[in-house]
C-alpha cells in the first residue's frame, strides 16, 4: 500500500513538472526576443529564438479532455507556431536589412504568449 501511495506521489510530481516544462521554454525564447529588442545588434539573439523556436513542439497542456479537444488545441498550438516563426523570419530580415526590427519581435512575442497560454 505504501509502495503504491509512493509511486503515485512520483508519477504524479513527474508529470507535473514535465508539463510545466513546456512554456518554460517559451519564456525562454521570449527572453531573449526582450534582449533582442534592447540590442544593438539584434539579428543573432534573433537566430538564437528562431533555433530555439524550431525544436519547440506545439502540444497541448493538461487542461484539454479527450482526443478531439486535445486535437483541436494541438492544431491551434501548431497554428501559432507558424505564425510566431513568420513573424520572426520578418524580424530576422528587417534586421538583415538594417531597420529597426522592433515591432515584429513584439509580434512574435505576442505569438508566443498565446501559444503557451494553450499549455495551461
Amino acid at each position: 500500500m505504501k509502495l503504491q501511495i509512493l509511486v503515485t506521489i512520483v508519477a504524479s510530481l513527474f508529470f507535473t513538472i514535465s508539463s510545466q516544462a513546456e512554456p518554460a521554454r517559451v519564456e525562454k525564447i521570449v527572453d531573449i526576443l526582450h534582449e533582442a529588442i534592447k540590442s544593438t545588434e539584434p539579428l543573432p539573439l534573433l537566430q538564437k529564438a528562431k533555433a530555439q523556436l524550431k525544436v519547440y513542439h506545439a502540444k497541448p497542456g493538461a487542461v484539454a479532455a479527450g482526443p478531439r479537444a486535445k486535437g483541436a488545441i494541438r492544431a491551434e498550438a501548431v497554428d501559432r507556431k507558424q505564425d510566431a516563426m513568420e513573424r520572426l523570419n520578418q524580424a530576422i530580415a528587417e534586421a538583415k536589412a538594417g531597420r529597426d526590427p522592433k515591432s515584429k519581435i513584439e509580434a512574435t512575442i505576442a505569438e508566443l504568449h498565446g501559444m503557451a497560454a494553450l499549455k495551461r
